[in-house]
Formats: C-alpha cells, sequence, structure tokens
C-alpha cells in the first residue's frame, strides 16, 4: 500500500505521495491512513465541476483531479482572468479544498 494524497501535516512531517504505508508508519506509528476510494473521488469531482458552471458553462474533468474550464468571453464578467482564477480557487479553499489555477490561451 501507498500514499496517494496527504493532508499539511504530513506534509511537513516529509511525508511524499507514492510512499510506501510502512516506511510512513516506521517513521510515525500513529500515522493515520484512510482507504483510498477512486469512486467517491470521482463523484466528489464531478459536483465540483456541476459547481463550477457559474463562472462559464463549459466546464470538463481533466484527469482524475482536475479541472478545465472555458473561460472565453467570460473573464471579463468576474473582472479579467487574474481575478476569475482568484475567485475560483478563493471559494474552494472556503470550503476545504485545495486548489491551483493556471490561466492559457
Amino acid at each position: 500500500m501507498r500514499l496517494v494524497a496527504l493532508n499539511a501535516p504530513a506534509r511537513q512531517c516529509g511525508f511524499q505521495p507514492g510512499q510506501a504505508l510502512a516506511e510512513a508508519r516506521a517513521i510515525l506509528p500513529s500515522l493515520e491512513a484512510i482507504e483510498y476510494d477512486s469512486r467517491a473521488d470521482a463523484v466528489f469531482l464531478s459536483e465540483i465541476a456541476g459547481w463550477a458552471d457559474r463562472f462559464t458553462p463549459l466546464v470538463g474533468l481533466d484527469g482524475d483531479d482536475g479541472l478545465m474550464l472555458d473561460i472565453t468571453g467570460c473573464a471579463h464578467l468576474f473582472g479579467g482572468e487574474a481575478r476569475l482564477a482568484e475567485d475560483v480557487t478563493s471559494r474552494l479553499r472556503q470550503q476545504g479544498i485545495a486548489a491551483r489555477a493556471a490561466i492559457a490561451d
């Protein structure tokens, strides 16, 4: 078994995604590990995609852990591209979801 996702305290301890759980527990025996549920993650990401349609009607899944929003013609409604990206990530953080945003032509 391997670590898939880590919270901030686990990262501060130096754990890395892909690290063996046995190795991590040798370092920190009290490490709490929760079994990965890919189906639940997919449902949750789909729900976030539905939420994100407030920014653009063109929202798509990008891999197992990302979304792509086509903001062509929408950014000006939110004060420009930078403000739109900040609005999206800020709202997600307020909901306890870590997020990064990038905008490209």
